[in-house]
């Protein structure tokens, strides 16, 4: 039983790590941080706007975390 899920998860690495390798082509045009259309502009300008407010929150509350734990 524990060598089939070794198997599974070394072949769930494999597959993961191929699917990483497909992924970085250095042909593909399309990049998410450079829009060409003004749509494409607002909505990149949002993700980025909502990108930095949960970067905020998260250093707040893991600050609290390292606060409280180690108060």
């Amino acid at each position: 039983m524990y060598k089939r899920i070794k198997s599974i998860i070394g072949l769930g690495l494999m597959f993961s790590l191929l699917l990483f390798v497909i992924a970085c082509n250095s042909d593909s045009p399309q990049s998410t941080f450079d829009p060409h259309g003004p749509i494409a502009e607002l909505q990149k300008n949002l993700f980025m706007f909502t990108f930095w407010i949960a970067v905020v929150v998260f250093i707040i509350v893991e600050g609290g975390i390292l606060y409280l734990t180690f108060k």
